[in-house]
């Protein structure tokens, strides 16, 4: 079977980077990380409190992001250390407020009939100013459940759709266990 070999691949690499085709022509490299060795409600607790943060990106920039607090894009030159973009700051009362105007949580029709919570979108405005709008950077961050022979796989990709005004996704099987706490904002609890 393909699948066996690839997922025992899987297990040795720490890193897999594919590229990936998402709308028409933007191709872009994503990279899936195995994060750390946690139990999922350890990760789950601190990943939602905003103590553990997601990386992703593979090339120039990379990505950080902390659910709740920020996203960040990064880089790290060995000569003049690291330079940090903010991409876009979490502010509830903002996110709110968008969310009334978007789909903050998207449904899928399960095979019992069910509605089940496919992915939520957060918003984090307030990023760094644009250099070419003189804007602050914003950034929708769309969280969605991605099952994997590995439970703690993330894969982390940004789109820009327009100038300054990005795409996070978020894609991992961690999100499947709390989508389902996802309340009218799309905001996520621990599971209880």
């Amino acid at each position: 079977f393909q699948e066996e070999t690839s997922s025992a691949k899987e297990d040795k690499f720490s890193s897999i980077h594919k590229p990936v085709a998402v709308g028409s022509n933007q191709l872009l490299t994503v990279g899936t990380t195995h994060i750390s060795k946690l139990t999922d409600e350890q990760l789950i607790k601190e990943f939602l409190s905003g103590s553990y943060c997601f990386h992703g990106g593979v090339g120039w920039w990379k990505y950080e992001f902390c659910y709740g607090k920020y996203v960040h894009q990064y880089h790290e030159d060995k000569e003049k250390g690291k330079t940090t973009v903010v991409v876009g700051t979490w502010n509830k009362a903002e996110h709110n407020h968008w969310a009334q105007n978007n789909e903050a949580r998207a449904y899928q029709l399960r095979d019992d009939g069910q509605k089940a919570v496919k992915t939520v979108s957060h918003y984090y405005g307030n990023g760094d100013p644009c250099d070419l709008t003189g804007k602050p950077r914003q950034v929708t961050v769309k969280l969605k459940c991605k099952e994997s022979d590995s439970p703690h796989a993330v894969t982390v990709y940004m789109l820009e759709p327009q100038i300054c005004l990005y795409i996070l996704g978020v894609e991992s099987p961690v999100i499947c266990k709390i989508l389902d706490t996802a309340d009218e904002y799309g905001l996520l609890s621990v599971p209880s």
